[in-house]
Protein backbone atom coordinates (compact mmCIF):
# COMPACT_ATOMS: atom_id res chain seq x y z
CA UNK A 1 0.00 0.00 0.00
CA UNK A 2 1.52 3.32 -0.63
CA UNK A 3 0.92 5.66 2.05
CA UNK A 4 1.00 9.19 2.12
CA UNK A 5 0.42 12.62 4.21
CA UNK A 6 -1.59 15.40 3.12
CA UNK A 7 -2.02 19.02 5.05
CA UNK A 8 -4.35 22.10 4.70
CA UNK A 9 -3.32 25.63 6.56
CA UNK A 10 -6.50 27.53 6.56
CA UNK A 11 -6.84 31.21 7.95
CA UNK A 12 -10.12 30.63 9.69
CA UNK A 13 -10.45 28.17 12.47
CA UNK A 14 -14.22 27.41 11.94
CA UNK A 15 -13.51 26.76 8.05
CA UNK A 16 -10.34 24.49 9.65
CA UNK A 17 -12.80 22.21 12.01
CA UNK A 18 -15.14 21.90 9.52
CA UNK A 19 -12.46 21.07 6.68
CA UNK A 20 -10.51 18.21 9.60
CA UNK A 21 -14.25 17.17 9.78
CA UNK A 22 -15.12 16.80 5.45
CA UNK A 23 -11.87 15.36 5.16
CA UNK A 24 -12.48 12.16 7.53
CA UNK A 25 -16.10 11.71 6.62
CA UNK A 26 -14.58 11.48 2.68
CA UNK A 27 -11.82 8.54 3.08
CA UNK A 28 -10.69 6.65 5.52
CA UNK A 29 -7.56 9.10 7.05
CA UNK A 30 -6.08 9.07 10.29
CA UNK A 31 -5.70 12.62 11.83
CA UNK A 32 -2.23 13.01 13.14
CA UNK A 33 -2.49 16.75 13.94
CA UNK A 34 -5.74 18.81 13.75
CA UNK A 35 -5.54 22.27 15.65
CA UNK A 36 -4.74 25.96 15.96
CA UNK A 37 -1.88 27.73 14.85
CA UNK A 38 -0.31 30.96 15.62
CA UNK A 39 -1.62 34.02 13.83
CA UNK A 40 -4.95 32.30 13.76
CA UNK A 41 -4.70 30.23 11.52
CA UNK A 42 -5.67 26.18 11.74
CA UNK A 43 -3.95 23.25 9.87
CA UNK A 44 -5.09 19.80 9.71
CA UNK A 45 -2.46 16.81 8.88
CA UNK A 46 -3.41 13.59 7.87
CA UNK A 47 -2.00 10.15 6.78
CA UNK A 48 -2.98 7.11 4.33
CA UNK A 49 -3.78 5.50 1.83
CA UNK A 50 -2.57 7.86 -1.01
CA UNK A 51 -5.62 7.66 -2.84
CA UNK A 52 -7.55 7.81 0.74
CA UNK A 53 -5.43 11.29 1.35
CA UNK A 54 -5.92 13.03 -2.18
CA UNK A 55 -9.89 12.09 -1.52
CA UNK A 56 -9.60 13.76 2.14
CA UNK A 57 -7.84 16.57 1.09
CA UNK A 58 -9.95 17.50 -2.25
CA UNK A 59 -13.28 17.60 0.45
CA UNK A 60 -11.18 19.99 2.82
CA UNK A 61 -10.39 21.80 0.15
CA UNK A 62 -14.03 22.30 -1.25
CA UNK A 63 -15.24 23.11 2.45
CA UNK A 64 -12.05 25.65 3.15
CA UNK A 65 -12.90 27.74 0.43
CA UNK A 66 -11.15 30.68 0.23
CA UNK A 67 -9.84 30.01 3.53
CA UNK A 68 -7.57 27.96 2.13
CA UNK A 69 -3.94 29.36 2.76
CA UNK A 70 -1.42 26.44 1.68
CA UNK A 71 -1.25 22.43 1.40
CA UNK A 72 0.89 20.23 0.65
CA UNK A 73 0.40 15.94 -0.42
CA UNK A 74 3.32 13.72 0.25
CA UNK A 75 3.41 10.76 -1.40
CA UNK A 76 5.74 8.44 0.68
CA UNK A 77 6.85 11.15 2.85
CA UNK A 78 10.60 11.00 4.22
CA UNK A 79 10.91 8.82 7.73
CA UNK A 80 12.13 11.61 9.10
CA UNK A 81 9.59 13.89 8.95
CA UNK A 82 7.31 12.74 11.76
CA UNK A 83 10.66 12.35 14.56
CA UNK A 84 11.38 15.91 13.36
CA UNK A 85 7.61 17.60 13.53
CA UNK A 86 7.47 15.91 17.11
CA UNK A 87 10.92 17.81 17.77
CA UNK A 88 12.26 14.60 19.60
CA UNK A 89 15.87 13.96 17.36
CA UNK A 90 18.89 14.17 19.24
CA UNK A 91 21.69 16.89 17.36
CA UNK A 92 25.06 15.22 18.13
CA UNK A 93 27.67 17.27 16.93
CA UNK A 94 27.18 18.31 13.36
CA UNK A 95 28.96 19.62 11.14
CA UNK A 96 26.73 21.65 9.53
CA UNK A 97 22.95 22.62 9.91
CA UNK A 98 20.92 24.12 7.25
CA UNK A 99 17.91 26.25 8.41
CA UNK A 100 14.50 26.98 6.15
CA UNK A 101 12.21 29.44 7.12
CA UNK A 102 8.60 30.01 5.51
CA UNK A 103 5.74 31.83 5.50
CA UNK A 104 3.17 28.21 6.07
CA UNK A 105 3.84 25.23 7.64
CA UNK A 106 2.83 23.03 4.59
CA UNK A 107 6.54 24.76 2.90
CA UNK A 108 8.49 24.10 5.96
CA UNK A 109 7.14 20.40 5.53
CA UNK A 110 7.34 20.34 1.67
CA UNK A 111 10.95 21.35 1.90
CA UNK A 112 12.46 19.30 4.88
CA UNK A 113 11.01 16.17 2.64
CA UNK A 114 12.89 17.53 -0.37
CA UNK A 115 16.22 18.20 1.85
CA UNK A 116 15.99 15.09 3.20
CA UNK A 117 15.39 13.00 0.18
CA UNK A 118 18.25 14.81 -1.96
CA UNK A 119 20.90 13.28 0.28
CA UNK A 120 22.17 12.79 3.55
CA UNK A 121 20.84 15.30 6.03
CA UNK A 122 19.02 14.47 9.44
CA UNK A 123 15.72 16.05 9.82
CA UNK A 124 16.44 17.81 13.61
CA UNK A 125 13.31 19.56 14.20
CA UNK A 126 9.96 21.28 12.31
CA UNK A 127 8.78 23.87 14.35
CA UNK A 128 5.36 24.80 13.03
CA UNK A 129 3.96 28.28 13.34
CA UNK A 130 3.19 27.99 17.38
CA UNK A 131 4.96 31.39 18.90
CA UNK A 132 6.41 32.56 15.45
CA UNK A 133 3.64 34.55 13.98
CA UNK A 134 2.14 32.27 11.69
CA UNK A 135 5.65 31.23 10.02
CA UNK A 136 7.56 27.76 10.54
CA UNK A 137 11.46 26.43 9.83
CA UNK A 138 12.75 23.71 9.38
CA UNK A 139 16.38 22.56 10.66
CA UNK A 140 18.61 19.55 9.35
CA UNK A 141 21.94 18.41 10.12
CA UNK A 142 24.85 16.73 8.33
CA UNK A 143 27.86 17.42 6.43
CA UNK A 144 28.70 21.00 4.78
CA UNK A 145 28.61 19.00 1.38
CA UNK A 146 24.69 17.27 2.31
CA UNK A 147 23.89 20.24 3.83
CA UNK A 148 24.13 22.55 0.77
CA UNK A 149 22.63 20.04 -1.65
CA UNK A 150 19.72 19.87 1.01
CA UNK A 151 19.55 23.69 1.10
CA UNK A 152 19.33 24.03 -3.17
CA UNK A 153 16.68 21.24 -2.82
CA UNK A 154 14.84 22.75 -0.65
CA UNK A 155 14.91 26.06 -2.19
CA UNK A 156 13.91 24.56 -5.57
CA UNK A 157 10.69 23.12 -4.56
CA UNK A 158 9.49 26.12 -2.84
CA UNK A 159 10.58 28.43 -5.46
CA UNK A 160 8.15 30.74 -7.32
CA UNK A 161 5.94 30.43 -4.51
CA UNK A 162 6.76 33.20 -2.45
CA UNK A 163 6.85 31.55 0.79
CA UNK A 164 10.39 31.25 1.83
CA UNK A 165 11.54 33.87 4.32
CA UNK A 166 14.92 32.99 4.27
CA UNK A 167 17.62 30.30 4.40
CA UNK A 168 20.82 29.70 5.89
CA UNK A 169 23.72 27.55 6.45
CA UNK A 170 25.83 27.30 9.43
CA UNK A 171 29.27 25.88 9.27
CA UNK A 172 31.24 24.26 12.40
CA UNK A 173 28.39 25.16 14.96
CA UNK A 174 29.64 26.22 18.45
CA UNK A 175 29.44 23.49 21.13
CA UNK A 176 27.61 26.19 23.20
CA UNK A 177 25.04 26.97 20.12
CA UNK A 178 24.16 22.98 19.21
CA UNK A 179 23.30 22.92 23.32
CA UNK A 180 21.32 25.49 23.40
CA UNK A 181 19.81 25.88 19.76
CA UNK A 182 19.47 22.55 19.02
CA UNK A 183 18.40 20.77 22.17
Amino acid sequence: MNQAMGMLELTAITRGLMATDAMVKAAPVRILASQTICAGKYMVLVAGDVADVKAALQAGRETAGTALLDELTLPNPHEGIFPALAGTVESGDPEAVGVVEAFTVAASVTAADRAAKSGDVLLKEIRIANGLGGKSFVVFLGDVASVQEGLRAAEAELEGKGLIVETCIITGPHPEFTESALP
